[in-house]
Parts: structure tokens; sequence; C-alpha cells
């Protein structure tokens, strides 16, 4: 593009690393659930919020950056490869809203909160901000913590 293939290497460092944490985003998003801690979700879903911004600007750089190299080009001299560089025009312009979507859904996730996205629900449908039974989950055999004492000696209770 215009002789200067700068405008080709930065494009395809932006794709590669997007391509790459694209991955990594998928391999988060089937381990969510396994995540035990809550500042760990909450760390997942601001990162993937700040990159996926950051990317959506960088592939706005990008677009821009091809657009104005392929618009000074004169000298074409192969026209078979211009429909290859028009493509990569084209999807680095449908990649900034792909990354902003990206971004938009995570801070959906990020402001959701604890209701949604942090809970710790482990099958009993309580919310997470307090501990769901007394030693986090409700089984259903005690209504109060067990060797509580409970107010009743265990001779008191062989009676009854």
């Amino acid at each position: 593009m215009n002789m200067d293939s700068s405008a080709c290497h930065f494009s395809t460092m932006v794709g590669i690393v997007a391509f790459i944490a694209s991955i990594g985003f998928l391999v988060g998003e089937w381990f969510f659930e396994q995540m035990s801690s809550i500042k760990t979700r909450k760390h997942y879903v601001v990162f993937d919020m700040a990159f996926s911004g950051l990317w959506s600007f960088f592939f706005f750089i990008t677009f821009v950056y091809m657009c104005v190299s392929w618009s000074k080009t004169e000298d074409i001299k192969f026209t078979f490869a211009s429909s290859n560089i028009i493509g990569a025009i084209f999807f680095a312009f449908a990649s900034v809203f792909a990354w902003a979507g990206c971004g938009i859904l995570a801070f959906q996730r990020f402001k959701s909160g604890s209701s949604a996205a942090f809970t710790t629900d482990l099958g009993t449908g309580e919310e997470a901000n307090g501990v769901p039974g007394e030693f986090g989950y409700d089984d259903g055999q005690y209504n109060q913590p067990p060797f509580s004492g409970g107010g009743q000696s265990g001779i008191e209770a062989d009676k009854f």
C-alpha cells in the first residue's frame, strides 16, 4: 500500500494479537463458572472490558491507517491483489464493531455485578451477598449450626 509495508505489518500485528486474545477469552469463558473467587471473576471481566475497548480502538486506527495508505497508492502493479487489500480494510472496519460489542457486553456483565455474573450460587437459589446456609451450602439437615448448643444440653435432648 503506497510502497509502505508498515500499514500491512501493523494490521497483521493487531489481527494476530486479537486472534490470540480471543482464544484466551474463550478459554476464560469456558472456566468462568469454575472460578472460585469473586475477585478473580471481577478481574477477568474488567480485563475483558478494557482489552476489548482498547482493541476496538486499535482496529479503528488500523482501518484508518490502511484506508489512508490505500488511497495514496497510485501505481497498482497487481490488480488481483487489490481485492485482498479491500477485504482487509473491510474486516478491519467490521472488527471495530465486533470488539466494541465485546466491550459493551463485558461492561454489562460488570454492571450486573453480584446479582447475576458474580454469584456463587450453589443450587440453593440464594444470592452470594450472605453465605447460603451456615457453611456455604444448605442441604436441609440442620436449621442451626451443629455443635452450637442451641440452648439444650445433650441430656435434656435425650428425654424427648
